[in-house]
């Protein structure tokens, strides 16, 4: 099928009015993602003071306080494989026999406890 060829129409032009339209819309493009970026930022760093200015999140202070304080090795095997008696269980409450939430994962909260005790080993702190 013959090409119909208009004057002032030719690939040049038509070249040009593509890579300025793709030119557009790559800028507005970049614009965009960086007013996303710059209105997640806002919202994530402006007034964010919930633990007065000590740096801590709140899911790792109820974790350090609530969770990690209970956890350590059980006296024998049949209290490890008991989960109502295992104090490496961070889903049941020891003190109070009832099973409570913990929405984290298990590796993280072994990890804290395991490097707080080899810590408090090699560099007890002054009671």
């Amino acid at each position: 099928m013959p090409r119909l060829i208009f004057p002032g129409a030719g690939p040049t032009s038509v070249g040009r009015a593509h890579s300025a339209r793709t030119s557009s819309v790559r800028i507005s493009t970049y614009l965009l993602l960086a007013c996303i970026v710059i209105a997640g930022a806002t919202l994530r760093f402006w007034h964010v003071n919930f633990d007065q200015g000590l740096g801590s999140h709140p899911d790792e202070r109820s974790t350090s306080c609530f969770y990690a304080t209970q956890i350590h090795l059980p006296q024998s095997w049949d209290e490890f494989w008991d989960p109502q008696r295992s104090p490496l269980n961070p889903l049941w409450d020891l003190g109070n026999q009832k099973p409570r939430s913990f929405t984290y994962g298990h590796y993280p909260l072994y990890l804290g406890v395991a490097t707080g005790q080899l810590m408090h080993t090699l560099a007890p702190v002054a009671e």
